[in-house]
């Protein structure tokens, strides 16, 4: 599928819920509502630890003041949950994810497996502004892609043509650098040569890789988590937790504004 510049206009639609599929429907029939209130719980912990490895790895003040999320997300992108200070970050990763999937999964230039590492800033590509920049990695369990992985701060400066976000910006064009979704790492190793890019284009360029890593923390602590999830109940578990998450989310929020 070609996706470029037209992708903006599908942004909207890709933050609903994508279908089910036949196995994922059948995984969410066998999760107990004991396990369902246990694990439920336990993912919230884990986005919590990853988000205090987060705030205290990176350099960034928006860490402290909270502008971040650290969150959790479906094989098909959708946001499962996650730990956050600034709420709005919940619709930050899922187009990425989606156009990620849409757009390199199956090119063969790029591709997608695991030990990938994504990043992306352009609000063209369902970020909020340049400084919001978003990391997720894919996890996979027995070589399939279960669920993925997502960790964003804003940044202090992205290279705008001014200061941090600065007034005298006109355009996109002098908000700094803009990342469509970009592959930076594989084999859970960032790329120097591609992290070091990103960062030449800031007045801040240590403090900038310093928080690119401190999402791949955040982040990897969630995927050992994670591993052990399916090394204890099975990676069919995992599926159908995170499906009736979304499935229970819907519900509830159909049933509030029903109120």
């Amino acid at each position: 599928m070609e996706l470029g510049w037209g992708f903006v206009d599908e942004v909207p639609g890709l933050l609903k819920p994508e279908p089910a599929t036949e196995r994922e429907l059948e995984a969410m029939d066998k999760i107990s509502h004991t396990d369902y209130a246990i694990y439920t719980e336990k993912l919230g912990l884990i986005c919590e630890e990853a988000k205090e490895i987060f705030v205290r790895s990176g350099r960034a003040a928006m860490l402290l003041a909270g502008d971040l999320i650290v969150g959790v997300y479906t094989a098909g992108g959708d946001l499962v949950t996650g730990m956050a200070g600034a709420y709005i970050h919940a619709v930050t990763s899922t187009p990425a994810i989606k156009y990620i999937l849409r757009r390199w999964k199956d090119d063969p230039t790029v591709g997608l497996k695991e030990g990938d590492i994504w990043i992306n800033s352009d609000p063209l590509y369902g970020g909020l502004h340049p400084p919001d920049m978003a990391m997720v990695f894919p996890f996979y369990a027995n070589g399939e892609l279960i669920a993925w992985i997502g960790a964003a701060v804003h940044e202090g400066d992205t290279g705008a043509i001014g200061p941090a976000i600065s007034p005298l910006s006109k355009s996109r064009f002098e908000q700094g650098i803009t990342i469509p979704p970009l592959k930076i790492g594989e084999n859970y190793h960032l790329r120097q040569d591609i992290l070091h890019l990103i960062s030449n284009h800031t007045r801040t360029p240590e403090s900038l890789e310093v928080d690119i890593r401190a999402r791949a923390a955040a982040c990897d602590r969630v995927r050992i988590r994670f591993n052990s999830i399916v090394e204890e109940k099975g990676a069919d578990f995992l599926v159908g937790l995170l499906h009736l998450m979304v499935k229970e989310t819907e519900r509830g929020a159909k049933a509030r504004i029903k109120e």
